[in-house]
C-alpha cells in the first residue's frame, strides 16, 4: 500500500456509501453497461488475459496493522483462484484445494487461519475477479481517489457466493489508464451483520505498481477506516508490501494437502 501521509480526496464519499447501502442489488441495463466499461476497462489494464494464460502467481505479503506486524507469510495461488495456499512466518500452513480448507500448524493456535486463506489472496487477486461467477455490479457516480478521476461502481455478491456473500466493495478504476486504484469494502465474516458493518467500512488504496511480465501488480496497498459521520474523520488502519512476485507452472506438491492437516 502507499504511504500513510498520502491523502484521498473523499468528496461526496458519505453519500455514496449513503446510497450505495440502500441500492437494489439486482443490476439493470445501466447497471450492465457500467459493469461493462467499469470491469473491462480494469480487466484489460491488468492484462487479465495474460494473466490467466499463467497456471499459478505467488507472492510475500508483510502486513502492518496498528502499532505492529500482523501477517508475514507466502501466498501461492493458481491465478483464477481455485487453489490457494499460505504459508505463515510463525509456522501456519493453511490450504485450500478447491473443496475443502486444511490447516497444519506449529504447535500454535491460528484463529485467523480461514480468514487470512482467503482476504490476502482476494485483494492481490480483485482486478483479474470482477467478473466472476455470482458478481454483481451496479453503477455509481464517478468519484476522485488519490487525485485520480476515477470511474466507480458497487460490486455485491450472489447469495451463497464465497464465505462472506453479504460483504459489498465500492471499486474505483483510473478513467486515464484503467488501473484499480482502490476499494471501499465491508467485513463480514464471522458472521457480523452486513447493516452494522457498513456504518464502518474500510478502504484499500492500491500503489506502488510494477510490471510483472507485463502485468501491472501494486506492490503497496493501505487501508483506512472512516468515521461515515464526518468526512474529516480518515483513520489509517495498516499497510501491507508484496514482495517477490513471480509466475510459475504448477507442480503436484503445490497444493497437496500437508501431512497431518485438519479440516478448518
Amino acid at each position: 500500500m502507499h504511504t500513510l501521509s498520502n491523502k484521498i480526496n473523499i468528496s461526496g464519499l458519505f453519500i455514496l456509501l449513503s446510497l450505495s447501502a440502500c441500492m437494489n442489488d439486482t443490476p439493470g441495463d445501466d447497471a450492465k453497461d457500467q459493469r461493462t466499461e467499469l470491469v473491462r476497462a480494469i480487466e484489460t489494464a491488468h492484462h487479465k488475459t495474460e494473466y490467466l494464460s499463467n497456471a499459478t502467481i505467488s507472492f510475500d505479503i508483510e502486513l502492518n496493522w496498528g502499532s505492529g506486524k500482523a501477517l508475514q507469510a507466502n501466498v501461492l495461488q493458481r491465478t483464477d483462484g481455485t487453489r490457494i495456499r499460505v504459508r505463515k512466518a510463525a509456522g501456519s500452513d493453511i490450504l485450500f484445494d478447491g473443496a475443502d480448507k486444511w490447516l497444519t500448524t506449529s504447535g500454535q493456535e491460528d484463529p485467523n487461519a480461514r480468514f487470512d486463506l482467503f482476504t490476502w489472496h482476494y485483494f492481490f487477486s480483485l482486478p483479474w475477479k470482477l467478473s466472476d461467477p455470482g458478481t454483481r455490479w451496479q453503477p455509481l457516480p464517478d468519484r476522485v481517489l488519490e487525485g485520480y478521476d476515477c470511474r466507480s461502481g458497487r460490486l455485491s455478491f450472489e447469495p451463497g457466493t464465497g464465505d462472506a456473500p453479504d460483504d459489498w466493495y465500492l471499486v474505483f478504476s483510473d478513467k486515464k489508464d484503467g488501473l484499480l486504484r482502490g476499494a471501499v469494502y465491508i467485513v463480514t465474516y464471522g458472521g457480523k451483520d452486513a447493516e452494522a458493518a457498513g456504518k464502518t467500512p474500510h478502504a484499500i488504496i492500491y500503489s506502488d505498481f510494477r510490471p510483472v511480465e507485463g502485468i501491472p501488480i501494486a506492490h503497496t496497498w493501505t487501508f483506512y477506516g472512516w468515521d461515515t459521520d464526518s468526512l474529516d474523520k480518515k483513520e489509517a488502519l495498516g499497510t501491507a508490501v508484496i514482495r517477490n512476485v513471480h509466475f510459475a507452472a504448477e507442480k503436484p506438491e503445490d497444493f497437496a494437502v500437508p501431512a497431518g492437516a485438519q479440516k478448518i
